[in-house]
């Protein structure tokens, strides 16, 4: 019960920043949409303007193969309509500057959010057909590639359509793997943690999912905690091969004499 109660406070502790994060995201949306918007009318202008421009060049030369006249006034109306669409383009060059900040911006915050809080706001690969057999392969390839993120996506992919398929709990033990190999540990907990909640039956993946808590408690050097999840191991599986592996690895622990 202990256990259960700490991962409930990890995950809950999360939950008043996340409303924040959250708006902060709609807000980067409204930004860029809104940039997006202002550059397609900058862009309209500077087009108009140059037609403009190639009119009145083509008026003046008229002017001066007809009557001999330099078109002063003309060149002047000319001048003008040149500098203003210098100043539009620096200003089409400022408004794509910051959309791409906007973007940059917004990827790093899903990521973020993708971390922290399991949103799950990463996109799948541009093409990609989604489906049980193709979302599965691909979460468990790009793992072996050390694609980390691709592979979390696809495996959170595969759990939202399938969630009751007899893969799910593997697809949910390999995110909680992913944050592993980013060296993420508290992420990765909450996600091992899941499998434990989640799938119940799935008992071979939720003694992996324990194991996995256990290494991401030793990673963060909290030992105490990691005996504890291993004595509940113990109890769950005390005479197959994971209990008696959880059994070992207590005497193991304890003779390091854990300080945390």
């Amino acid at each position: 019960m202990r256990f259960h109660h700490l991962i409930f406070v990890l995950i809950s502790a999360t939950v008043f920043v996340a409303c924040a994060t959250r708006g902060e995201l709609q807000l980067t949306n409204a930004n860029i949409v809104k940039l997006s918007k202002l550059q397609k009318q900058q862009q309209a202008d500077l087009k108009a303007l140059a037609a403009k421009l190639d009119r009145l060049y083509k008026f003046v030369l008229d002017v001066r193969n007809k009557t001999g006249k330099s078109g002063a006034d003309l060149s002047a109306d000319l001048a003008s309509v040149q500098s203003r669409i210098a100043k539009l383009e620096g200003r089409q060059e400022e408004l794509g500057y910051q959309i791409k900040q906007q973007n940059d911006a917004l990827q790093a915050l899903k990521k973020t959010l993708d971390d922290k809080f399991a949103l799950g706001l990463t996109t799948m690969p541009k093409g990609f057909q989604e489906n049980q057999e193709s979302l599965y392969k691909l979460a468990k390839t790009a793992l072996k590639s050390d694609n980390t993120l691709q592979s979390r996506t696809a495996a959170r992919r595969y759990i939202e359509l399938y969630p009751d398929t007899k893969e799910a709990p593997e697809m949910q033990y390999l995110i909680g793997e992913t944050f592993m190999r980013e060296k993420k540990y508290g992420p990765a907990i909450r996600e091992f943690q899941m499998v434990h909640d989640h799938y119940k039956d799935a008992t071979e993946w939720n003694f992996k999912a324990l194991e996995g808590i256990v290494a991401a408690l030793l990673a963060q050097q909290n030992c105490k905690k990691a005996i504890a999840v291993l004595k509940y191991l113990y109890r769950l599986d005390r005479h197959g091969p994971h209990g008696k592996a959880a059994l070992k690895r207590i005497k193991a622990l304890k003779q390091r004499q854990c300080s945390k």
